[in-house]
């Protein structure tokens, strides 16, 4: 039976009504990438790190650590930002406390009118799911007494109205999984965004500090040099 269930639900359910929203935030997470993947080019490329031959022990491992936290960092973001665009499988026996949170707070917009919880709604589904199986295990499998015909009839009957509310709640679970993975996105999105703020102040803090250590010493020489270029004697005329 539980075949014959879900054969009919995924053709009422393959309408996601909210693909375009889902699709908003992935765009934005894409350009998001495409950002940091851009800095990340310019910050390994315009580094003035040629001169590392050059630096002391000290001055030198500053460059390098600190230009290594900087690319570090936006690694990490841009992995950050490629999970939203990845993305993961959403099942309604897997969605998190907040997100069922979220769906019991508008209840009355996306469950089913009996019902104001979604464990509650969840529970009457496996009860409906189970006595459909019982039901249609009656009709298909030998029994030791077999049915009469007017016992058959009433067990079909009972079936087929199972069988109904078996899809029907096989439909509402499609959008409030829907609706759910929609929450979960932009709570990720949103999670991430306060994430980004600190990487790029880290990463940029970072490369201040990796660009000045690669370039004092070589102002330190220049100093040095303009310094004895002062004190040369000098003819007048």
């Amino acid at each position: 039976m539980a075949d014959g269930s879900e054969s009919a639900a995924p053709a009422a359910s393959s309408t996601d009504e909210f693909a375009a929203q889902k699709a908003s935030i992935r765009d934005t997470a894409k350009w998001m990438a495409t950002a940091y993947a851009v800095v990340a080019a310019v910050v390994i490329a315009g580094t003035p790190f040629s001169g590392l031959g050059m630096l002391d022990g000290t001055h030198l491992a500053i460059t390098l650590v600190a230009g290594g936290i900087s690319v570090i960092c936006i690694l990490i973001a841009i992995n950050s930002i490629l999970s939203i665009l990845i993305g993961s499988y959403a099942f309604v026996s897997s969605l998190d406390q907040a997100a069922k949170d979220f769906i019991d707070t508008n209840a009355k917009d996306v469950l089913p009118v009996q019902f104001d919880r979604l464990d509650d709604f969840l529970a009457n589904r496996t009860a409906v799911r189970n006595e459909t199986v019982t039901l249609w295990r009656v009709l298909t499998t030998d029994q030791a007494s077999p049915l009469s015909g007017e016992e058959r009839q009433k067990v079909e009957a009972n079936y087929q109205i199972y069988l109904d509310r078996s899809d029907e709640a096989e439909r509402n679970v499609a959008r409030i999984v829907s609706l759910a993975h929609l929450f979960l996105l932009r709570n990720r999105l949103a999670k991430i965004r306060r994430l980004l703020v600190l990487l790029t102040a880290v990463s940029v803090i970072s490369l201040v500090v990796a660009v000045w250590a690669a370039t004092s010493v070589k102002k330190t020489e220049s100093g040095a040099r303009f310094g004895e270029l002062i004190g040369l004697p000098f003819r007048v005329g």
